[in-house]
């Protein structure tokens, strides 16, 4: 079996990660300028959803997710996906 050589494999990865950083920062600037938001009612919502896919009771979910920062994590997700929907209707036709 060969070894896993972890400074190619950071290596390899490093562009996407910094990336992925860059379109988030970008994205939650904009957020904020635009005034985007994720309102109580749409996280409920994304958590009904969820539970129904784990088969798990929605506030046992909400339990767990507040107590290892999930619930906060979700949230950010959903406001930049909000604001990356508003990007995409601003684009011109």
């Amino acid at each position: 079996m060969r070894k896993l050589d972890f400074s190619r494999l950071r290596a390899a990865q490093r562009d996407g990660a910094v990336s992925e950083v860059k379109t988030n920062l970008l994205l939650d600037k904009i957020a904020e300028t635009e005034g985007i938001t994720v309102s109580d009612e749409e996280l409920d919502r994304e958590l009904q959803l969820a539970a129904l896919q784990s088969n798990e009771p929605v506030e046992a979910l909400r339990q767990r997710l507040t107590q290892d920062g999930g619930l906060a994590r979700i949230r950010e997700q959903m406001k930049r996906e909000k604001t990356a929907n508003l990007l995409y209707e601003r684009l011109p036709a």
